[in-house]
């Protein structure tokens, strides 16, 4: 067996999608004990009728919604997940803005370690 005693070994970082973030940020909700909600936005038509997932009432848009909303304990935490080269839309960036104008914690993650870091500062 050869050693090379000039190998060392290299930590390569894998992006991860945005699909497997959210769903490691899932299992960390549900292990701290919150209900969680993921939000599916946009529209489906079938047939002739198109139909809206969803509409945000104050400001009229159908999108912008973050992709999680979870509960616990009379809080509530709304998460929008992004890969870390993601960014947020207009929609996006006015329900933040109106939801923290009227005092909601929403939170813009890239990893279920920041979500696991904000949790247990709330606790």
């Amino acid at each position: 067996m050869t050693t090379h005693s000039n190998f060392q070994p290299r930590l390569i970082e894998v992006e991860q999608s945005e699909a497997e973030i959210q769903k490691n940020i899932i299992e960390i909700l549900k292990l701290k004990k919150y209900v969680v909600v993921r939000i599916n936005s946009g529209m489906r038509v079938t047939g002739k009728r198109a139909i809206r997932f969803y509409q945000i009432m104050n400001n009229g848009a159908i999108s912008g919604f973050p992709d999680l909303l979870a509960f616990k304990n009379n809080q509530i935490l709304m998460v929008e997940v992004k890969t870390k080269k993601g960014k947020l839309n207009p929609s996006q960036v006015d329900f933040i803005e109106l939801a923290e104008k009227h005092g909601n914690t929403i939170i813009v993650a890239s990893s279920w370690q920041e979500v696991l870091r904000h949790v247990e500062k709330a606790s």
